[in-house]
C-alpha cells in the first residue's frame, strides 16, 4: 500500500499511463490471481505489472499462462528472496531448490517477466505500450557521442542481444551524410556536431537495413541543436522496427518537455535502458510463440494430474518399492540384488566387479557413512567391505538393514534428474551434474514439471555438463533424447503422484558406451 502510493505519485511526472492501480493488502478476499485473469479481459490494457511480496498460489498463478487463458505481457517485481524456507529440504534436489530459485525458473518458462527493480518494471511496460516487437535481436545503436554509446553496447552483450551487423549498402548510404571522422559501423557515431536533419535520415537508412531488428538512438544535448527537434524527428519515422530514444539534455529539458510537447514521446534517460527494455520484449515474443506451439502438449500433461491412484507409505520408500515405480515409468535403473546381513556369507554374486552399499532407513547420504564401496573383486573382497560398512554404521548407532549389490559400471559422467513440491508451485524437475558433490557444482536447471520438448532442450542447454553430454573434444555426444524421455517420464511420475514430494536420481551413470544407469534412486512421500 505505501509503496503503491509513492510509486503512484513518482510516476505522475512519467509518460506512463495506468487503467488500474490496485493494492490487494493481505489477499484475504481477493488475490493477483483473480486480477490478472480480470485484467487479461480488459481491452484498455496491454500490459500487466505486478509488485508481489509472496505469491498466493504459485500453480494456480503460472496455470493460465501454460493453458492460454492470459497472453498479455506480464512483468513482476517479486521482492523477499530468501532461501530459508528450503533449509530443511533432505534431498539433494531440494538442497538447490531455493523459493528464489524456483520462481525464477518457473517465470522464466512461461514467458512471465521478472523486472530486477522499479525502474526495469515501468521501463519495460512503457516498452510493451509504446513500441512493436522487434522481430529478433540485432540491435543498431546510433549516437552523437561515444560514452553513452559503449554503456549501451555492454548492455546488449550482458543481455544476449548481438550488434547488427549493417549491409555494404547501408554502410555506403550512411557515409554519404555521416561527418568523415565519424563511424559508418554499428554502433554508428554522428559525432556532437550533428542536426535533427542528419539524425533522422540516418535512422530511416539503419531502419531499412534487413539486418536490423531494432535501433537505440542516443542524443546527448549539444550547444546547437535542439533535443526537442531530434526526438520528434527520429519519432516521425514510419518503421515497423521499434526505435527506443535516449534523451541525454540538460537539467532543464525535463520540465519543459512535459510541458510542452504535445506528442508525450517516450523517452528513456539511461543509456543502457532499452537494451534492458528490448531484451525483455524479445523473450516475452519467443516464449508467447513457444507457449502457443507446445500448448496441446503442455494440456496433456495437465490432464495428467493426479492420475496414478498408488497407496505409498510415508517417508522415504522402500527400495522394492522405488523399483516398482522406476519399472512404470521406464527409468533406467541398474540390475540390483539385495541380501540380509545375515544372508551375506551365502551369497555368490553373478558378475564382479560390483558396488556394495549399506541400506539403512535412518541413512538418506551413504557416502556420508562410508556406505558405499566400489570395485570389488571377489567374495572375500565383498565380506571384508561389507564388515567395514557395518562398523561405521554401528558407530553411529545405526543397523544395516540390508546390503545392496550392482554391477561397477565404468563411469563417463555422473548427471542428476530430481524432483520436488514446492508449495507455492507445485511439481518442479531438476537437471543437471549429479554425484556426492552435486550441491558444490550448482550445475542444474529447474523447470516446472509441466514441460514441453523445447522446455526439455533448454534444460539441457542451461547446463554446463548439457554441452559436454552433445560432444566436446572429439567425444562422441551421448543420446540426449534418450536422457530427456527420462527427464520428462520422471515429470510426469511427479504430476501423476501428487503424494511424491520429492525425489533423487542421483547419480543417473552415463556409461563409457554411452549407456545411462540409475544406480541410486530415492523417493519421498
Amino acid at each position: 500500500g505505501a509503496l503503491g502510493a509513492a510509486v503512484l505519485n513518482s510516476l505522475r511526472e512519467t509518460d506512463i499511463k495506468f487503467a488500474h492501480f490496485i493494492s490487494v493488502g493481505n489477499k484475504a478476499d481477493v488475490n493477483e490471481n483473480d486480477l490478472m485473469l480480470y485484467w487479461q479481459n480488459d481491452n484498455n490494457i496491454k500490459t500487466i505489472t505486478c509488485y508481489l511480496e509472496s505469491f498466493n498460489n504459485g500453480e494456480e498463478f503460472i496455470s493460465p499462462f501454460i493453458n492460454g487463458n492470459i497472453t498479455k505481457p506480464t512483468i513482476v517485481l517479486k521482492a523477499g528472496k530468501s532461501e530459508s524456507g528450503m533449509k530443511a529440504a533432505s534431498s539433494h534436489t531440494g538442497a538447490l531448490s531455493s523459493n528464489d530459485k524456483i520462481i525464477d525458473a518457473l517465470l522464466k518458462q512461461f514467458g512471465i517477466i521478472r523486472s530486477e527493480n522499479l525502474n526495469e518494471l515501468f521501463n519495460t511496460a512503457k516498452g510493451f505500450e509504446n513500441f512493436s516487437l522487434p522481430k529478433g535481436n540485432r540491435i543498431a545503436v546510433i549516437t552523437n557521442a561515444g560514452g553513452p554509446a559503449i554503456l549501451c553496447v555492454d548492455k546488449i552483450e550482458n543481455e544476449g542481444l548481438k550488434l547488427a551487423e549493417f549491409s555494404e549498402e547501408t554502410k555506403k548510404k550512411l557515409r554519404e551524410i555521416v561527418h568523415p571522422e565519424g563511424s559508418v559501423s554499428n554502433p554508428v557515431d554522428l559525432l556532437p556536431g550533428g542536426n535533427a536533419e542528419v539524425d533522422k535520415k540516418v535512422n530511416e537508412i539503419v531502419s531499412l537495413d534487413n539486418n536490423v531488428d531494432a535501433i537505440i538512438s542516443i542524443f546527448v544535448e549539444p550547444v546547437m541543436v535542439s533535443p526537442f527537434e531530434v526526438i520528434e524527428s527520429v519519432y516521425s519515422i514510419e518503421s515497423e522496427k521499434p526505435i527506443l530514444q535516449v534523451a541525454m539534455p540538460l537539467p532543464e529539458f525535463w520540465s519543459k518537455y512535459r510541458n510542452e510537447s504535445q506528442k508525450k514521446l517516450p523517452l528513456f534517460k539511461n543509456p543502457e535502458d532499452p537494451a534492458e527494455i528490448l531484451s525483455n520484449m524479445i523473450f516475452y515474443s519467443n516464449t508467447k510463440n513457444k507457449l502457443q506451439i507446445n500448448r496441446t502438449e503442455y494440456l496433456e500433461l495437465i490432464s495428467r494430474k493426479g492420475a496414478s491412484k498408488k497407496n505409498l507409505s510415508k517417508g522415504f520408500l522402500s527400495p522394492d518399492e522405488v523399483n516398482k515405480i522406476c519399472s512404470h515409468y521406464n527409468l533406467p535403473v541398474v540390475k540390483q540384488n539385495f541380501v540380509k546381513p545375515e544372508d551375506l556369507k551365502f551369497y555368490k554374486p553373478d558378475v564382479f566387479p560390483l558396488v556394495l552399499k549399506g541400506i539403512s532407513k535412518e541413512v538418506i547420504h551413504k557416502s556420508e557413512f562410508d556406505a558405499v564401496k566400489f570395485n570389488i573383486s571377489s567374495k572375500e573382497d565383498l565380506l571384508f567391505r561389507a564388515n567395514e560398512i557395518e562398523n561405521s554404521f554401528n558407530k553411529n548407532g545405526i543397523k544395516v538393514e540390508e546390503f545392496l549389490m550392482q554391477p561397477q559400471i565404468s563411469i563417463k559422467h555422473e548427471l542428476i534428474i530430481g524432483g520436488f513440491r514446492d508449495p507455492s508451485f507445485g511439481p518442479v524437475i531438476m537437471f543437471g551434474s549429479g554425484g556426492k558433490y552435486v550441491e558444490v557444482y550448482e550445475d542444474t536447471s529447474i523447470k516446472s514439471c509441466y514441460l514441453c520438448n523445447q522446455d526439455l532442450d533448454d534444460m539441457i542447454d542451461e547446463t554446463k555438463i548439457g554441452k559436454v553430454l552433445k560432444g566436446v573434444r572429439g567425444e562422441l555426444p551421448t543420446d540426449i533424447n534418450k536422457l530427456k524421455e527420462s527427464i520428462k517420464a520422471c515429470a510426469t511420475m511427479m504430476i501423476e503422484n501428487p503424494d511424491i514430494s520429492e525425489f533423487d536420481l542421483n547419480p543417473l551413470i552415463v556409461s563409457h558406451d554411452n549407456n545411462f544407469y540409475s544406480v541410486d534412486v530415492r523417493i519421498k512421500i
